[in-house]
């Protein structure tokens, strides 16, 4: 599916940037474990790790721009908000309506929320993808720039898991929202470069709940 647009190559970014990675080992245990890991990969890498704050990047990069939690607060809501209500719910209704003397589906009650959004916002989906675009061609020219014999100038950590979260699964969720807001985890959304799961190591929580 992707071998027209994969380039392989045998040498590998010398720049490691870490977003909200611990400096050193501290209260958590999973703090120590991270430490290692970025050790032994610069050390395989022979490269340089150094933290990384994309908010200052950004600010410093494009000071008349607003900064860029700001640019893209509702960028990703709108996106598939009106996207999927389009492509997926709009046809979706009508056969279903149509199959069943005009009633609506069940629907989960995470896409209904985004998709209320999307129906009572004056927004329009080309200013979500101007705002997207905007971040991409700065992110892929100034942060992870393309390198014809590394891939790309530097790799970029960030931890996808918080210290010491542990969800229960006997223990009931927030009802769900609209996904407002920037992360780094929507980094790679909002700038077509590819991202990956890497687990390092585990940290034992103690559990509340036995099976019988």
């Amino acid at each position: 599916m992707y071998s027209s647009n994969i380039t392989i190559t045998s040498s590998y970014p010398k720049q490691i940037l870490l977003i909200d990675f611990p400096t050193e080992a501290g209260e958590y245990e999973s703090d120590a474990l991270l430490l290692d890991f970025v050790s032994k990969l610069s050390t395989f890498l022979s490269a340089n790790a150094t933290a990384f704050n994309i908010t200052t990047a950004w600010a410093a990069d494009k000071p008349d721009t607003p900064p860029v939690a700001e640019l893209l607060n509702t960028t990703y809501p709108l996106l598939i908000s009106k996207e999927q209500t389009k492509l997926v719910r709009d046809p979706w209704y009508a056969e279903y309506a149509a199959a069943h003397d005009g009633r609506l589906p069940f629907v989960d009650p995470a896409p209904l929320a985004r998709w209320a959004y999307g129906d009572n916002s004056s927004a329009t989906i080309e200013e979500a993808v101007a705002n997207k675009t905007e971040f991409m061609a700065w992110f892929n020219s100034s942060v992870l720039v393309p390198d014809a014999e590394t891939c790309s100038s530097s790799l970029l950590l960030y931890i996808g898991s918080t210290e010491a979260d542990v969800d229960y699964r006997n223990e009931y969720l927030e009802a769900p929202t609209v996904p407002y807001g920037f992360s780094t985890s929507r980094v790679s959304v909002f700038s077509e470069a590819p991202d990956m799961v890497v687990p390092s190591k585990f940290v034992p929580s103690l559990v509340g709940v036995m099976a019988c």
